[in-house]
């Protein structure tokens, strides 16, 4: 079974932005969070998918 977890105390674990941490793991794929700073710049990445979810910004 999967653990709540609490993002806002995962987010105070994040030391500086652009620098992601784990949140959970789910079968074969990894959820981190990171902070954002600035503007983010679009990239793919061929063998793997990805998810942005944003909790809070302007």
């Amino acid at each position: 079974m999967i653990s709540k977890v609490n993002l806002d105390n995962k987010l105070k674990e994040i030391e500086k932005p652009w620098s992601p941490i784990e949140v959970a793991r789910i079968n074969e794929y990894v959820i981190r969070m990171a902070l954002f700073k600035g503007e983010y710049h679009c990239h793919k990445h061929t063998n793997e998918d990805e998810l942005f979810m944003y909790t809070r910004g302007v």
